[in-house]
């Protein structure tokens, strides 16, 4: 893949993925290896791949941040054993 010039790369939307197998061959913090037709799709919607850093949960995207809140402030205090007690009573 090749790599964009500087004025089309600051036009491009970030796209920041955990390094999951599906987006990231061979995680690296200058130079990742991102999957070919990962690569592809972000190139076709004109997006950027950038992969969180390793360890590193700020890199993450917003909507993992939320997610201790969400499961400190419903979650506390029940035990969920099947999905059935996860659906609200009517």
């Amino acid at each position: 893949m090749s790599q964009p010039s500087a004025t089309s790369a600051a036009s491009r939307a970030p796209l920041v993925p955990d390094n999951l197998k599906t987006d990231v061959d061979k995680p690296d913090l200058y130079d990742p290896k991102i999957n070919k037709a990962y690569a592809e799709l972000a190139t076709d919607y004109g997006a950027l791949v950038d992969p969180a850093r390793a360890a590193k949960p700020k890199d993450k995207p917003r909507v993992e941040r939320p997610m201790p809140y969400v499961r400190d402030s419903f979650g506390r205090g029940r035990e969920f054993t099947r999905s059935s007690a996860c659906r609200p009573r009517p």
